[in-house]
């Protein structure tokens, strides 16, 4: 089960690349991105909503927590800026090198990034049998 969301996520971000590339063919990107955003905004206000009204209905990685440290830090934005070059960058890279290369590009960067980010982030060492 606790494959299910990961594997949601990357068909999720097929679907939503080439979904947005074939829209970008009849709008431009730059409106389809606008779209992506408000889509989002919806229902990231509808889910935030949920959680502070019913938080027992979600699970608890989704449940608001009383921190001693408040305040908005630079790095806080760096996660949606990371969705917006996912949103721009995969559509585009579609149009030029078509969605199967650019997938094999982002799965290499991820389990790249993924092991320096398990080492540097997480404190976990790096092995040849963890690299495999």
């Amino acid at each position: 089960m606790e494959w299910l969301l990961p594997c949601l996520a990357g068909l999720s971000v097929v679907f939503q690349s080439g979904l947005n590339r074939q829209l970008s063919k009849q709008w431009g990107l730059t409106p389809v991105i606008a779209l992506n955003a408000i889509v989002f905004l919806v229902v990231a206000i509808a889910f935030y909503a949920l959680a502070r009204v019913r938080p027992q209905g979600v699970p608890e990685i989704f449940r608001f927590r009383e921190s001693g440290e408040g305040g908005l830090a630079w790095w806080h934005l760096i996660p949606g800026l990371c969705g917006f070059v996912i949103v721009v960058a995969v559509p585009w890279g579609i149009q030029r090198m078509g969605a199967f290369r650019v997938f094999v590009a982002m799965l290499a960067a991820q389990l790249i990034g993924g092991l320096v980010w398990d080492s540097v982030v997480e404190g976990s060492a790096v092995s040849f049998k963890r690299a495999l």
